[in-house]
């Protein structure tokens, strides 16, 4: 599911990636398809 596209960035939430379940979000760009994967934490 992608959250956010604005012709620079596109940022897709990736739910439950872990067996913490945490979600991620995955920000790529779209003229390279280069990606970073942000996991996300729980916090405590």
């Amino acid at each position: 599911m992608t959250l956010h596209y604005d012709g620079e960035v596109k940022i897709t939430k990736v739910a439950r990636m872990s067996p913490m379940m945490n979600n991620g979000y995955l920000v790529t760009c779209p003229e390279t398809n280069e990606c970073i994967l942000i996991d996300t934490s729980r916090g405590t």
